[in-house]
């Protein structure tokens, strides 16, 4: 009896491969829910990027760097997805475990490598608008700038005419002033010379009146 028992216990009770397929097994779930996750994050950040792009308006600089964010995030993490597709690969190659088959994987592995591809094309595709943007931006920043030198040279020579037509519009009022003086003493000589005239011509008809009353009072 102690011999038999001495026998169970020499026999491992698990099987070391078994074991290392387990972990094997674990770790191949443990990566599918990665890429499952990175997946959605991939999908969240799309959905980002698309409320960005879908308003058609020109975009601020700091949505056009959030964009670009964004892209180089989803460009990691299709990486980090066809790496972790590739060790899944491997192990379920070397395991034989087919919970996901080799075909799938393959498919998942295309539609990732194609879904990084467009990822980098339309990187590339808006990386050349911003190009374009940036360099639109700047031939009309210049032709601004131009047009506002032209705008403040015209507006200095307006004023400055304003000012030379108020100086001569003043001195037109001053000699309009003076010639208005002139006339108005011109005026008052006339006046007092006409008062000293009907005066001289009253009392000399008065005397003349004097006289003619005394002549005839003599008769």
């Amino acid at each position: 009896m102690e011999q038999r028992n001495k026998k169970i216990r020499a026999i491992p009770t698990v099987d070391p491969r078994t074991t290392d397929e387990i972990i094997n097994e674990k770790l191949a779930k443990d990566n599918e829910k990665e890429i499952e996750e990175t997946k959605e994050e991939i999908i969240d950040k799309k959905i980002k990027i698309q409320k960005y792009t879908g308003n058609k308006r020109p975009y601020f600089y700091e949505e056009q760097m959030e964009i670009s964010r964004l892209e180089n995030e989803i460009k990691d993490s299709e990486e980090e997805i066809i790496e972790k597709l590739h060790l899944l690969k491997k192990k379920y190659r070397a395991r034989e475990i087919h919970a996901i088959s080799l075909r799938k994987m393959q498919e998942e592995i295309e539609e990732s490598e194609q879904s990084f591809e467009n990822a980098q094309e339309d990187y590339e595709i808006k990386e050349t608008n911003l190009e374009i943007e940036k360099s639109n931006y700047n031939e009309l920043r210049k032709v601004n700038e131009k047009l506002f030198e032209i705008i403040k040279y015209e507006t200095n020579v307006i004023i400055e005419a304003m000012i030379k037509k108020k100086e001569e519009k003043e001195k037109d009022i001053k000699e309009i002033g003076k010639k208005n003086e002139h006339r108005y003493l011109k005026k008052q000589a006339f006046e007092s010379t006409l008062h000293q005239y009907v005066v001289k011509q009253i009392e000399r008809l008065q005397m003349q009146l004097v006289q003619n009353i005394l002549s005839n009072f003599n008769n």
